[in-house]
């Protein structure tokens, strides 16, 4: 993780005319009219999307965000996809955190499933689904979030706060899209009450 560190401040995307330029650091609501959102997200009103703010060699290091420790698999070799899903968790949660997102639990399992992120911003329980993709063949990361997998999340996170004494909690379902095509910067992309 070298050459491709993401941009140091939100930058704006002149190749996309429906996202204008803001200045660095500002974040700002994606058009309305935005499209390749899945039909679990098409609820979603609230998004913001930027470079990422993290460089990759930061993330996973220092602070309350650390990754999951799941063993590689044998041999020692990890697949090329497992380690891209665990640079866009790292560069999700630190995403998170720079616009005040507090981290709860990463990579939260029972037998059920698991949980990406869960967070607050103080005013509400946030969890995050993390799609990392490096290329859009197969679409945007975030249109593998189906209706089933968000029902599945919902599920889970009705554990969680039971687990966690917050039954009662208000919650919000994001989706942190990566996008992090080999040798370039991500982009990171976060829809906000998507489904």
């Amino acid at each position: 993780m070298t050459d491709n560190a993401p941009s140091a401040a939100l930058v704006d995307r002149p190749d996309r005319p429906d996202r204008p330029g803001r200045p660095a650091g500002a974040p700002r609501e994606a058009a309305a009219g935005h499209t390749g959102r899945t039909a679990a997200a098409a609820g979603a009103e609230n998004r913001t999307s930027a470079g990422s703010t993290v460089s990759p060699a930061r993330a996973g290091t220092g602070g309350a965000v650390r990754a999951g420790t799941a063993a590689a698999p044998p041999g020692g070799a990890e697949a090329a996809h497992i380690a891209l899903g665990r640079r866009g968790e790292e560069l999700a949660a630190r995403f998170l955190d720079s616009i005040g997102v507090v981290v709860l639990s990463r990579n939260w399992r029972c037998e059920d499933g698991e949980l990406d992120i869960v967070g607050t911003d103080r005013t509400r329980l946030i969890v995050c689904e993390v799609k990392t993709r490096s290329g859009t063949d197969y679409g945007p990361p975030a249109g593998a979030v189906t209706d089933e997998k968000a029902c599945r999340i919902r599920r889970l996170a009705a554990r969680w706060r039971a687990l966690h004494g917050v039954a009662g909690c208000d919650t919000r379902f994001d989706i942190v899209s990566v996008l992090w095509p080999p040798g370039e910067r991500p982009t990171v992309e976060h829809l906000k009450a998507a489904f």
